[in-house]
């Protein structure tokens, strides 16, 4: 595992602990509402850490019709830096699983932008 601050780590954790709760109340039980989640987590006003902490773990799951799959904290970790230099870029990216749409590949998965006109496409 990537060596990180407690800072991070415990943003981290705050953010899954935040996410898991979305997910149990069934905000994050369609692609299209994991989506806006993800949008509307880019455009909140919190503070810089829990915002980089959410899109790390939300852009290192996978969302899907079946709700979103929840990563790693190690997988989290890993891919902290390279979600935060992302956000600066605007560039930031979801794996959707979603097999009956056309971008998808055999196994039904496709990456998505989270900046930009993005249509899902049944």
């Amino acid at each position: 595992m990537k060596k990180i601050t407690n800072k991070k780590y415990e943003a981290i954790i705050q953010a899954k602990n935040i996410i898991s709760q979305l997910c149990e109340d069934g905000a994050m039980d369609y692609v299209e509402s994991g989506v806006d989640v993800v949008r509307n987590t880019c455009l909140m006003k919190a503070p810089a850490l829990l915002k980089e902490a959410l899109l790390t773990v939300l852009t290192s799951g996978t969302i899907s019709d079946n709700g979103f799959q929840m990563p790693a904290t190690a997988c989290c970790c890993e891919n902290f830096s390279v979600t935060r230099k992302q956000m600066k870029r605007h560039s930031l990216s979801l794996l959707v699983c979603d097999p009956l749409d056309k971008r998808a590949d055999e196994d039904g998965y496709f990456t998505m932008p989270v900046f930009g006109r993005v249509f899902i496409e049944k």
